[in-house]
């Protein structure tokens, strides 16, 4: 009962996320389901059609995950999830789903008509909006801090410039082979040539290398009062102008809810955000490093990129148990 009141008490003071007590079991693919949703807030088809992803009926508890707080770094995982639709990508979004739960909640789905119905979420919702972040995470990572520095490199090979406009090419080929095209151009032709080839069959591998995703930032009829501003040729303002789209499409779609509350320690008024669901959540996240209210680091151990929530961090939270126990087992090696 006391646990119960204080997962009540911290679902009104911040935001958490309903997650299953074991990671690991925590949802299965269904490929049985139908969709049984009356709602019309998904029109699209595809995010109706199985597999779906479903609680696991054998694990009842659950524990609540303060995203903001203690998973700040959980935006970056979910974009590493992207890839070509193969079983290991469904285990990996699985297993993913066991450490933060469902992305938006689930919609209602049956074993059939009449049948009892759950929440769930399909399989293709779930690719599309891992591909949507690992974009944005690309875009990031070309300048993890834009106001220190910025790999020009990478950018001249997503930001395009004409005479009068400025726009993107967002791509899943990976940096060693964008880098062997010239410009932004170059890598447009390239892909839009691949995916034609593809559109009609492939692998799942050669299908997601195809995809892209293409437009203009600003220029003539588009932004002019921006436009004027930017120096021709410039990278990190038309990138940042990028982002900014991405992040307030997405959370135009998954909103974020202003709350009043009060301090207990300091007995005052404060506002704190509370996403709709782990997506927002996910995408609020990643404003905070664009907007420089976190930072981004590389772990010490594995190298991958994580949130930097405070100066002295070194590395991920796993990461640092890992070599905590490396340490533990060297030690009991040698005093044997």
């Amino acid at each position: 009962m006391a646990k119960n009141r204080q997962a009540s008490a911290l679902k009104r003071e911040s935001f958490v996320w309903p997650a299953p007590d074991k990671a690991d079991k925590g949802f299965l693919w269904r490929e049985d389901l139908q969709w049984a949703d009356p709602s019309e807030e998904f029109r699209s088809r595809a995010y109706q059609l199985p597999p779906f992803l479903v609680w696991n009926p054998e694990i009842k508890r659950r524990r609540y995950v303060a995203v903001l707080e203690d998973a700040q770094a959980c935006f970056l995982r979910f974009a590493r999830l992207a890839g070509p639709d193969t079983p290991e990508q469904r285990e990996a979004i699985r297993r993913f789903a066991g450490r933060y739960g469902f992305l938006t909640g689930g919609r209602w789905v049956a074993p059939g008509a009449g049948g009892e119905v759950e929440p769930g979420e399909s399989l293709h919702f779930w690719r599309q909006e891992i591909q949507h972040m690992a974009w944005a995470v690309q875009v990031l990572m070309a300048m993890p801090d834009p106001k220190e520095r910025i790999d020009d490199e990478l950018l001249r090979r997503i930001i395009w410039w004409q005479r009068d406009r400025v726009g993107y090419i967002l791509t899943n080929l990976p940096r060693e082979e964008l880098l062997r095209f010239r410009d932004a151009w170059e890598v447009f032709e390239f892909v839009r040539g691949e995916y034609r080839r593809t559109a009609k069959g492939g692998t799942p591998e050669e299908r997601h290398r195809a995809l892209f995703s293409a437009g203009w930032l600003a220029g003539v009829g588009k932004r002019d009062r921006i436009f004027r501003r930017v120096v021709w040729g410039a990278l990190r303002r038309p990138a940042l102008v990028l982002l900014a789209d991405f992040i307030a499409k997405k959370l135009a779609e998954y909103p974020v809810a202003l709350r009043i509350g009060m301090d207990a320690e300091k007995g005052e008024l404060r506002s704190f955000p509370m996403p709709a669901n782990l997506l927002s959540a996910m995408w609020l996240l990643l404003y905070r490093v664009v907007a420089g209210e976190a930072k981004l680091k590389k772990c010490a151990q594995c190298g991958e990129w994580g949130v930097a929530k405070y100066s002295n961090w070194r590395m991920h939270p796993e990461c640092a148990n890992a070599e905590r126990q490396a340490r533990h087992r060297r030690r009991e090696k040698g005093g044997d």
